[in-house]
């Protein structure tokens, strides 16, 4: 088990992609699962997340785009983080090479910034 926070950076591009401040997802409760994301209100998305304090191989804009770059991504992806609370050590968690455009979904028009 990791003890994080959820970090996510939206990618725009193909060869040089950019990549946007990142956002945090705060659960309202102890999981952010199906209930938590669709059915209940509470949740907040935090943007930009608190993560200024990163070195650059630590930051989360950083990762995105090199994951983008490194997987071959073209156009636009979310590239999900998970921030280790103490340490401050950063694990992919997925890339989603489509993220939705519900009201809920995070993709961030600040790419790039």
């Amino acid at each position: 088990m990791v003890v994080a926070r959820e970090i996510e950076v939206s990618v725009l591009g193909n060869r040089d992609p950019k990549a946007s401040v990142p956002g945090e997802i705060v659960p309202h409760r102890e999981f952010y699962d199906y209930a938590a994301k669709y059915l209940e209100e509470g949740s907040q998305i935090l943007i930009p997340a608190a993560t200024e304090t990163r070195a650059t191989n630590e930051n989360p804009k950083v990762c995105g785009g090199r994951i983008s770059s490194a997987l071959e991504l073209n156009g636009m992806a979310r590239v999900d983080f998970f921030l280790e609370k103490t340490g401050g050590k950063i694990y992919l968690n997925e890339v989603n090479t489509i993220p939705g455009f519900t009201s809920i979904s995070m993709f961030s028009e600040n790419v790039g910034s």
